[in-house]
């Protein structure tokens, strides 16, 4: 580009420097003299060929030693000169002559010399003027000439400069956009993986099988289609309509308060709505505005401003009938929250009310949500009966429908009023249920329905456990496990681990170590990797109880090693339940230690437990005890650390592993410590404990 500018510059510049050039030439080359010597040049003064040969003449003349004969006058001729011998009497002779002759040569000359002089000098200077001219005409046109070859040659650069200046413009857009290409294939391959996963995982939490489909196909296509702008650009449209269609399901979710919501659809719902009302103030919002900032003030757990905003869709008269069942549903749940009962069944009524059978489906859909929370609700009143009722209402009112989402609701409400049932004498009705339950949906592939399945052969052996029929209600876990230990639903995995937790309840009553230890073996192995606090619990207490069985077959090290495990794993827990496990666990160490271990490990646990408990604690009472009877404390000081018990204190700890250790103390020493063993296993009195 600086070489196409400055070729540019030259077209336009040397003609103007050459016409400069050309006007100066064609001025007179004398000047004045005055000017002549102001400026410091000499001036050359051409004589006339006459004026010379004049001069010679004179100077001939002057010169009496050498004198020339009349025809040797010119300047130009050689003049030789008289021998020696001859010189003198030529001039003697002829003195007289040849002084005539110069002097009648002097006259003519004298009269000839003025107008041959003029005329010479004025041809002279005219000839000179003449070349002048002829020298100024030949300089003007070579730089005439010299100009237009220069301009010539100056186009012709800035031609090819042009010429270059494209193609090289061309190289460049075609390597910019190859390299482009390149990159952009680099950058689709190496994030090709994470973009197919997110999309999956957007589609797994799908529930349209359609967008489904669309989705998946979508992603074949962006990743083994040929990538060309077009098609790319069609991709990225499809893929922005498929997104929103997500969103939208993200947001009819979220408005499901009756339902529980994922954290990241809840964190991306509020971004969008904020990016959304960020300028806008309360009175400017629409029905719909009002609707979504309700329902996000709802998972932010602020009720009543949730409620507040739910009446501003409830009475403007511009919502739509949907919009406005929906905001009454939802009003009535956030008031359940509230423990507003009465209330919230006021609420309830009023959509069962206003929906009639031939309005549309979507409002139909709130009328049987709406009477199976008022179930809920009526139930936990203690109103049975009318719990019942409604339950039926919802059999009858919407059994013929093909629709889904009214199955798995009165699947729901067949499930409840069997437990509502439980709490009277039905036995048969409620097993009826149950039984029925079990049957239908057995060959149900929806996940819904698998769900259902799963709550009523749980249920239906936790209610036979309670009437007493242990051998049938092991029989329905077992069949829980082996239907669904292998699913990946997270709910499905929950009832698992209820089931396991039941028989391992069962088994302990029946006092079947073997079994416990065979199903805390399966319970370790199934969930000792999962994350979930509720599958953590479960391998929680399969350790503890594996542990004690294991005490009272006298395996020690092996009891220690299992409770040194669960705190390896749940040490650091802030679950409640967990942490209570982990101190359990190490004050059963080191009781355990005393047996097995020396006694310096001993004191080691004991010192990691007390760190944990408080000092007005069972646990931290339990290693005063053990360090009196290792010799390090006093009885008396172990009283001292007794009478610092919480007084709501419960009891719960057997000694029965000690006993052997206690038989083999010194007598007086036995005797104190049976003592204390019977105040914390029997009369927890302080008192008769100092007495004794």
């Amino acid at each position: 580009m600086h070489f196409l500018s400055l070729s540019i510059i030259l077209i336009f510049f040397i003609p103007s420097v050459y016409a400069d050039i050309q006007n100066t030439s064609a001025e007179s080359p004398t000047m004045p003299a005055e000017q002549v010597e102001r400026v410091g040049i000499k001036q050359v003064t051409i004589e006339p060929e006459i004026e010379k040969n004049s001069s010679l003449l004179n100077a001939l003349q002057a010169s009496p030693q050498r004198p020339q004969q009349a025809g040797q006058i010119q300047a130009q001729e050689k003049i030789t000169p008289t021998p020696p011998s001859e010189k003198s009497t030529e001039h003697t002779d002829s003195d007289k002559n040849l002084q005539q002759q110069l002097d009648q040569l002097k006259l003519e000359i004298s009269k000839i010399n003025a107008p041959v002089n003029s005329t010479a000098n004025e041809g002279v200077n005219l000839q000179f003027r003449e070349s002048i001219r002829i020298l100024d005409k030949n300089i003007i046109v070579d730089n005439n000439l010299l100009a237009v070859l220069t301009a010539l040659l100056s186009l012709l650069v800035a031609l090819f400069a042009f010429i270059f200046a494209v193609r090289a413009k061309s190289n460049a857009i075609k390597t910019a956009k190859k390299s482009a290409e390149t990159h952009f294939f680099m950058w689709l391959e190496e994030k090709e993986s994470e973009i197919v996963d997110r999309l999956q995982q957007k589609t797994e939490a799908l529930h349209n099988d359609t967008m489904k489909k669309a989705l998946t196909l979508l992603d074949e296509r962006l990743f083994t289609a040929k990538k060309t702008a077009a098609e790319l650009g069609y991709l990225s449209d499809l893929y922005q309509s498929l997104t929103a269609q997500y969103e939208n399901e993200i947001r009819f979710r979220l408005t499901q308060f009756d339902q529980i919501s994922d954290p990241d659809d809840i964190k991306k719902f509020e971004i969008n709505l904020n990016n959304r009302l960020m300028h806008r103030e309360k009175f400017d919002y629409s029905p719909t505005d009002s609707f979504d900032r309700a329902i996000a003030l709802f998972h932010q757990k602020d009720y009543l401003s949730c409620i507040s905003f739910l009446d501003e869709v409830i009475n403007n008269p511009k919502s739509s009938d949907l919009l406005l069942t929906n905001a009454l549903f939802n009003k009535a749940y956030t008031l359940q929250k509230l423990q507003r009962t009465t209330e919230a069944i006021t609420t309830y009524n009023e959509i069962i009310l206003r929906v009639t059978a031939d309005d549309p489906i979507e409002l139909q859909k709130q009328v049987i949500k709406s009477l199976f929370q008022k179930g809920l609700l009526l139930e936990q009143l203690g109103q049975t009966e009318q719990a019942i009722a409604v339950y039926d209402e919802i059999i009858a009112r919407f059994s013929e429908s093909a629709d889904l989402f009214f199955e798995v609701q009165i699947n729901r409400a067949l499930i409840h009023k069997a437990l509502a049932l439980s709490e009277t004498d039905a036995t048969d009705q409620v097993l009826s249920i149950y039984d029925d339950l079990v049957s239908r949906l057995g060959q149900r592939s929806e996940l819904e329905m698998q769900q259902i399945m799963a709550q009523a052969l749980v249920n239906k052996s936790h209610y036979q456990d309670k009437i007493g029929q242990q051998k049938q209600a092991i029989a329905g876990y077992e069949s829980v496990v082996a239907l669904f230990a292998d699913s990946a639903d997270l709910k499905l995995q929950t009832l698992v681990t209820q089931s396991m937790e039941h028989m391992l309840t069962i088994f302990d009553r029946q006092e079947k170590p073997l079994a416990v230890i065979e199903l805390c073996d399966k319970i370790h192995l199934r969930f000792a990797r999962r994350n979930e606090l509720r599958f953590k619990q479960l391998v929680a207490r399969a350790l503890e109880d594996k542990a004690m069985i294991l005490l009272k077959f006298n395996k020690a090290k092996d009891a220690v090693k299992l409770f040194d495990e669960m705190i390896a794993h749940f040490g650091k827990s802030r679950s409640p339940y967990l942490k209570a496990k982990v101190n359990n666990a190490l004050t059963n160490a080191a009781l355990v230690s005393l047996l097995c271990e020396n006694l310096e490990t001993t004191k080691i646990r004991i010192q990691r437990a007390e760190k944990v408990n408080l000092e007005s604690s069972l646990d931290f009472v339990i290693m005063a005890f053990l360090r009196f009877l290792i010799d390090d404390i006093t009885v008396e000081k172990f009283i001292a650390n007794a009478d610092k018990l919480a007084p709501d204190t419960k009891f719960d700890r057997s000694f029965a592993i000690l006993k052997n250790f206690i038989k083999r103390l010194p007598q007086v020493k036995q005797i104190q410590a049976n003592a204390i063993v019977d105040f914390f296993e029997t009369h927890h009195d302080i008192a008769k404990l100092k007495n004794a």
